[in-house]
């Protein structure tokens, strides 16, 4: 497992205790093979990392945001669209080193099934120091079955209490956090309706062992998305290379300027088309 590692995301303040046991992982990763996508790029050129506001001159979409939509322009310029940003504090288990396999992982929305469904393929970069992008490759998403139960038992307390204090402190959670509020008030699962007025407080408050709690019973999970690099972009890559060097970081831009049209992607079996690539 060592060989998805990338040493230089080891000075990012990855929350480690959050991160699921080495064997939890593999399970995971096993049916899809561990082995990389072939690379046709000298590793020198593969270590290339940007910023983001860089990036986003060249292929468009906002500088914030795991999906932006890309503008129609950019999009009409270069016909890529489905791009995943992937930051490592986040996202623990995304892919580290090009053309690695990795995870996905996200709690559900409404308590039944995965929320919004990202399986497809996209163009995947991910962070891996402050303001340092690597491009991964093209990465077929797939939802894989949520974690169980069982899963959940074998992590380390650290682990448990980890992704229990990431839930009660960040937006993404509040729709888990009302769930527990309601069915710790009323006994039962609540209703979509009772869920929607627990997120504004009205069935009380949760506690740390609330979540940790729920989490082992399995009332609340995680989805699993597995991803597998199926290509690799090398045009887009040097495309990068080569106008890195002459890009001179912009001025910040004042609020109130009008939004440019912007396009979503399509991705459910389509692949995008890549510049110069495999």
């Amino acid at each position: 497992m060592d060989m998805l590692q990338n040493p230089r995301a080891c000075n990012l303040k990855v929350r480690r205790s959050n991160e699921f046991s080495r064997d939890t992982v593999y399970q995971r990763l096993k049916p899809l093979g561990l082995d990389f996508f072939p690379v046709s790029l000298p590793k020198h050129e593969q270590d290339h990392a940007f910023s983001r506001l860089f990036i986003s001159s060249i292929y468009g979409g906002s500088v914030k945001g795991s999906r932006p939509a890309i503008g129609a322009s950019f999009f009409d310029k270069t016909g890529l669209k489905d791009f995943l940003y992937l930051n490592l504090e986040h996202h623990l288990h995304a892919p580290q080193v090009p053309g690695a396999p990795g995870l996905y992982l996200s709690l559900t929305m409404s308590g039944k099934g995965p929320g919004i469904d990202i399986s497809g393929v996209w163009i995947v970069f991910t962070r891996l120091a402050s303001d340092e992008w690597g491009y991964m490759g093209l990465y077929e998403l797939k939802l894989s079955q949520p974690l169980r139960k069982e899963e959940w038992l074998v992590q380390s307390e650290k682990v448990r209490h980890g992704w229990a204090k990431r839930i009660l402190d960040n937006s993404w959670g509040i729709s888990c956090r009302a769930r527990i509020a309601c069915r710790k008030a009323f006994g039962r699962e609540p209703t979509n309706e009772e869920a929607g007025a627990g997120a504004s407080g009205e069935y009380g408050s949760i506690t740390h062992e609330d979540v940790v709690n729920a989490l082992i019973n399995g009332e609340e999970t995680l989805n699993v998305w597995t991803m597998k690099c199926v290509g690799y972009d090398v045009g887009l890559q040097r495309n990068l290379i080569e106008n890195v060097k002459t890009w001179v970081r912009p001025p910040p831009r004042f609020a109130g300027g009008k939004a440019a049209t912007s396009v979503r992607g399509n991705r459910k079996g389509k692949k995008p088309q890549p510049m110069n690539g495999q």
